[in-house]
């Protein structure tokens, strides 16, 4: 069977979340590991949030995501995911219609002492006025990106082989 685009998951989810319909699908990408593997079927419930240590699929920028809550803000108005494998969480989800569903009968995950410390500070930054918790968020993910970046050009420079 082909793979769903983002489109056509967001549609079929669509119709079955008022249902709580079930969908079998696969993902691919890291984030997960060692929880779930790239190209790893799952099972989504279809509608359902879930609750803090439950794995979701959200749409974001056109991308499934499957990530673990980590956080959720007061009557639910946001909620803190990141994949088992990241340290820094995804930015804060506040609308419930980009969540596809709940992935079901995935383990528990035990955090690493950095990823409590790094969901700490992002609890007590969603705390503060919305914009600035988001951005705070923001600016962690840019900063990843960019130590990745930078990571990146030096083991490729390391590793060149000696100019002739």
């Amino acid at each position: 069977m082909p793979a769903l685009t983002s489109d056509q998951l967001t549609a079929i989810a669509s119709l079955w979340k008022k249902r709580g319909q079930t969908l079998v699908a696969a993902f691919g990408g890291t984030s997960m590991l060692p929880t779930i593997a790239p190209g790893e079927r799952v099972t989504i419930r279809c509608g359902e949030s879930g609750n803090l240590g439950n794995v979701l699929v959200v749409i974001w920028q056109s991308t499934p995501i499957v990530h673990r809550i980590i956080a959720v803000g007061p009557n639910g108005s946001w909620i803190l995911t990141r994949g088992d494998n990241n340290l820094i969480p995804d930015v804060p989800v506040r609308n419930a219609d980009l969540i596809v569903g709940r992935v079901i009968s995935v383990p528990a995950w035990t955090d690493t002492y950095a990823q409590r410390v790094v969901c700490g500070f992002c609890r007590a930054a969603m705390r503060l006025p919305r914009s600035m918790g988001d951005r705070l968020i923001r600016l962690l993910i840019r900063l990843r990106r960019l130590s990745n970046a930078v990571l990146l050009r030096v083991a490729l420079a390391t590793n060149r082989a000696p100019k002739q």
